[in-house]
């Protein structure tokens, strides 16, 4: 049983050392790298879980599958942050796009409940402009 618990706990200090050191380092490479680094390090840990099995000591194949549940962890644990940071970004960048288009909304409906956004201004040339461009804008948003 403590043979088993030690395995178990080879790859939860591997999560968590993954955690912090493929956490920070993504900050330097960035997180495209970061995420390419803990495929590759998932991909070698279980490829060498795989190869242990066929070795035929008892000690190696405990040392190298601890070693390799470790290497395994370290790339489980370092997608957390990566995807926990990705997933973040992505859900203020949606909120923010809200945000504009609800103020943007708003200030359009403001300007076209004018009572003269519909008729002409000729007063001078730029008033003219800016009444056939509020006209154009009200007309679209009462479609």
């Amino acid at each position: 049983a403590t043979l088993l618990n030690s395995l178990s706990y080879s790859v939860v200090l591997g999560i968590i050392t993954g955690m912090l050191a493929i956490g920070t380092l993504a900050n330097t490479i960035g997180r495209r790298n970061g995420s390419i680094l803990t495929a590759t390090l998932m991909l070698f840990g279980a490829l060498g879980l795989v190869i242990s099995s066929y070795l035929s000591s008892g000690n190696v194949i405990f040392s190298c599958m601890t070693f390799m549940l470790f290497v395994f962890g370290m790339g489980v644990g370092g997608e957390y942050p990566l995807s926990a940071s990705t997933a973040s970004e992505i859900s203020m960048s949606q909120l923010k796009r809200r945000q504009e288009k609800e103020m943007e909304d708003g200030i359009l409906n403001d300007y076209c409940d004018d009572s003269s956004a519909n008729t002409p201004i000729a007063t001078n040339y730029s008033m003219e402009v800016e009444g056939r461009i509020r006209w154009l804008s009200c007309s679209e948003i009462s479609r």
